[in-house]
């Protein structure tokens, strides 16, 4: 409460809770279900983490056995959505975070890191402080510790000397080159792998036309998706004393993110703010002239509604909004699977959008959309902070061709299904050496089974 970096505490407590030498792994008997601890970013509303999470869920009891294993995870909320979490047991960090993980990691037998931003500072470094530790205390205690999936981003000093003294003896299964590169860096193992969360199965195309419909859709116009945020008030930091004084006056609950964390709001980032939503509200409106286009918000996490009504407020004739916590995550990516044009500062709504074949712009405040773009024609990853934005966005826009994109969705949806192989294998060998007696299934349809229809499409 009185620490002048209360990040910096809770980070020495989560180390120190890594480190203990006095607790002994989970004892597990032959033939017993593996417990796993499932550590990230649930709870918090954000469509990327639960379509990513739900299909390490899904590909886990695939690869090793529904009977095999039993999930929890360390989530925000008491509440994880059913449709896609069955059988999870939710986790919930309320009180003093590393004493509820100290607790959770004793009862298991394993942990999987599923966020995507695994080891970076963007968005909060307790965060990643939490998913270096609990990785660290499974290694340490020989059990697997696996961070499937990840990114790994730039860190600050402080973090980078944390990931590489807590996260050793972990597996790093990284979504791109870089990230592998990077965890190369930070000492750690490593394989080449993707995302999960290109094998998600969206909604229906009839479920996404029908919500268009209510909107407004004529059915005929083309559709124009942007995914606002804020991309200038991260990271969220501890302030356990601005917590209590909004609790007794009310101050500060406009940044308020949860628990005891903050957002950054100080002058400089809100007038950036201001200059993105402005420059955004414009590329939005002429293209919506230029194209005769039906225009469409969609905030992939519950903090981007703010940034959905600040940029629907400056726009002349609105637009049509879905917004998370509102709508279920497959019919978010229904819709989007349904624009002629995408344009997002989310990274999951562009992979969301990939099978479809759409059309996308990825706005890159960090290295994530510029990874996930590499490779694909220029213009197609733009700084979130240009000062000519909009215009920038327009003759990206004008330079898109549907022919090459959808040729760059295929070989790109290929090679993400490559990488998750070499994850499902990886995975199967890790908890293969520490509980040799399971009975792994055949996986004679693929490693992650069938495909979803609309990645099949695109792959014919």
């Amino acid at each position: 409460m009185t620490s002048r970096d209360p990040d910096a505490v809770l980070m020495e407590h989560l180390s120190a809770m890594s480190l203990r030498q006095d607790r002994a792994p989970s004892p597990r008997a032959p033939g017993q279900p593996l417990e796993v601890l499932l550590s990230g970013y649930f709870g918090a509303g954000n469509t990327g983490s639960e379509m990513r999470a739900s299909e390490i869920v899904r590909h886990m009891r695939r690869l090793l056995g529904p009977d095999n294993v039993a999930f929890s995870a360390l989530s925000l909320t008491n509440d994880l959505p059913r449709d896609l979490f069955p059988g999870v047991r939710a986790c919930t960090l309320s009180g003093f975070y590393p004493d509820v993980v100290a607790a959770e990691i004793a009862k298991c037998h394993a942990v999987v890191a599923c966020e995507g931003s695994t080891f970076k500072s963007t968005f909060s470094e307790v965060l990643t402080a939490l998913m270096a530790g609990t990785l660290g205390a499974a290694a340490r205690a020989e059990q697997p510790a696996i961070a499937y999936g990840a990114e790994v981003g730039t860190l600050t000093p402080r973090l980078e000397a944390y990931v590489r003294d807590n996260a050793r003896g972990a597996l790093i299964m990284a979504r791109n080159q870089a990230s592998v590169e990077r965890a190369e860096a930070l000492g750690l193992r490593t394989l080449s792998g993707a995302d999960t969360a290109w094998t998600f199965t969206s909604s229906p195309p009839e479920v996404a036309r029908q919500w268009l419909a209510r909107a407004g859709w004529n059915g005929v116009d083309p559709i124009v998706v942007f995914c606002p945020v804020n991309p200038f008030w991260w990271p969220v930091r501890a302030e356990p004393a601005t917590f209590a004084a909004m609790q007794r006056t009310g101050q500060g609950r406009d940044r308020h993110y949860g628990a005891v964390f903050f957002h950054s709001n100080d002058e400089i980032a809100s007038a950036r703010y201001g200059v993105f939503i402005r420059q955004l509200a414009d590329a939005f409106e002429r293209l919506r002239v230029a194209r005769n286009a039906f225009p469409v918000v969609i905030g992939m996490d519950r903090v981007d509604a703010a940034a959905c009504a600040d940029l629907i407020a400056r726009m002349p004739f609105g637009a049509a909004v879905f917004r998370s916590g509102e709508h279920d995550v497959g019919d978010l990516i229904a819709i989007l699977r349904q624009a002629d044009l995408v344009v997002s500062a989310r990274f999951h709504a562009l992979v969301g959008a990939m099978p479809s074949g759409a059309p996308s712009i990825g706005l890159a405040f960090d290295e994530r959309v510029g990874n996930l773009m590499r490779g694909a024609e220029p213009g197609r990853a733009l700084a979130a902070d240009a000062p000519d934005l909009a215009d920038q966005i327009v003759a990206a826009a004008g330079r898109l061709d549907p022919d090459v994109v959808r040729a760059e969705a295929r070989a790109r949806i290929g090679a993400e299904l490559d990488g998750m192989a070499r994850m499902a294998h990886g995975l199967r060998a890790e908890f293969g050496r520490f509980a040799p007696d399971l009975s792994l299934p055949d996986l004679h349809d693929g490693p992650v089974g069938a495909l979803p229809l609309d990645i099949q499409r695109i792959l014919a």
